[in-house]
């Protein structure tokens, strides 16, 4: 591709094959004058070419078309949707009521992303809400974290927890594992799954009674079958001092966690973050409503449904490992995309009429691990925001999440 570039102070004609790439149709300074004209002489053949190809138009593959566009290298975006965002976009239903695709909400112990938060919707843009957290267990509230607030349970439930984490204290000062799938003591402590940290970390009484039946309803999928070490800041494992500090004076911990503050934006959900953000590209290196149909990792090619082909240099992925491998035959064997192992979410939204009851005005979200019902979490959308609601102020909603898999 060639851009020829007229200054008309210089009266002067240069030609480059590779910088003026970068700047395509824009208005830059040039010399002592300025560019009035670029006219772009593109020889078609069919093969569109860039360094940086990137695959997908959600919160990763928009992170890494902005630094691209930042350190001035040649990028291309595509996106299959029509739109910026991906999962974590929003839609607005025929009666007018916002809805995000999960139950998603702001926090962050990044500078650098928190400017690009900013940046995208203005420090007005957003509510800044205290988490107001809840279980509801055996027909009561339990303030979130679970495990950190007992005291809430009848005294059966609470002994049974109590019990467990002595168990588990004792185990762990005597170096004595707990392996639930050989179902055996052992003297190697390293949890073998999911399950067997739980029993390793609360005991008995709170994996039985919360932990293993909220996370089967999270992810779908037995715990033995799943790994451990995602956990992180995600789950918060008491001191059992604070256990019985908080059985004996009654009083709720409810500061644990990273989210404990967390921001969501004034109008348009989570959606209006990466609308922003998209729309803050130069438009001609996002191609929106342009799936990726084949990729031939020999040659550096991808095929669109739009019948372009793109080479590129380095293939930046956003999407699915398994749609990823089937979209490139003969990287790995065909049965392989089949054979990993994932679970969906369905959201379903309820918008309503007059306003929240009192026992939710302030409720951000619920957790729900009993067996009669089938959603793990529900939330309080309205809460984050009045304007998720078709009438601020005169309507409130309910957003609940249950996952389903192919186990």
């Amino acid at each position: 591709t060639w851009y020829l570039w007229f200054d008309p102070v210089a009266f002067g004609l240069i030609v480059s094959p590779r910088y003026f790439r970068s700047i395509r149709g824009r208005i830059v300074p040039y010399g002592l004058g300025f560019a009035s004209q670029l006219v772009t002489a593109k020889v078609r053949s069919g093969m569109n070419e860039t360094e940086h190809l990137i695959v997908g138009a959600g919160p990763t593959g928009l992170g890494a078309a902005t630094r691209c566009y930042e350190k001035r290298l040649d990028w291309q975006l595509l996106e299959a949707e029509p739109h910026f965002g991906g999962p974590s976009q929003s839609v607005v239903d025929k009666q007018g009521f916002t809805w995000d695709l999960g139950g998603h909400v702001q926090f962050s112990h990044y500078d650098t992303f928190d400017r690009y938060m900013e940046k995208a919707l203005g420090a007005d843009g957003w509510f800044t809400h205290q988490r107001e957290s809840w279980v509801w267990i055996k027909q009561r509230f339990v303030p979130y974290p679970f495990q950190n607030n007992l005291h809430r349970l009848d005294p059966a439930d609470r002994w049974a927890c109590v019990a467990g984490l002595l168990e588990a204290y004792q185990r762990e000062l005597s170096g004595v594992g707990c392996q639930v799938a050989a179902k055996t003591e052992t003297r190697n402590p390293k949890p073998e799954n999911f399950l067997d940290w739980m029993l390793a970390t609360f005991g008995r009484g709170i994996t039985d009674l919360f932990m293993r039946p909220y996370n089967f309803k999270v992810w779908a999928y037995p715990p033995t079958e799943m790994d451990y070490h995602w956990i992180g800041e995600r789950v918060s494992v008491p001191k059992l001092e604070g256990v019985i500090k908080s059985i004996c004076t009654g009083e709720d911990e409810v500061s644990w966690g990273p989210n404990r503050v967390f921001r969501f934006p004034k109008k348009g959900g989570t959606g209006a973050v990466w609308d922003s953000i998209g729309r803050s590209l130069p438009p001609d290196r996002v191609k929106l409503g342009c799936a990726v149909e084949a990729i031939d990792v020999d040659r550096r090619q991808v095929s669109t449904s739009d019948g372009q082909v793109w080479r590129y240099r380095h293939l930046i992925n956003t999407i699915p490992l398994n749609h990823l491998i089937r979209l490139a035959p003969g990287v790995v064997q065909p049965n392989v995309a089949d054979s990993l192992r994932y679970s969906a979410t369905n959201i379903v939204g309820v918008g309503l009429e007059g306003r929240a009851p009192e026992h939710l005005k302030t409720k951000c979200w619920m957790y729900f691990p009993d067996k009669n019902s089938p959603y793990y979490r529900v939330t309080v959308f309205t809460n984050y925001s009045p304007n998720n609601a078709a009438r601020p102020g005169q309507q409130w909603s309910l957003m609940t999440e249950t996952s389903e898999s192919f186990a």
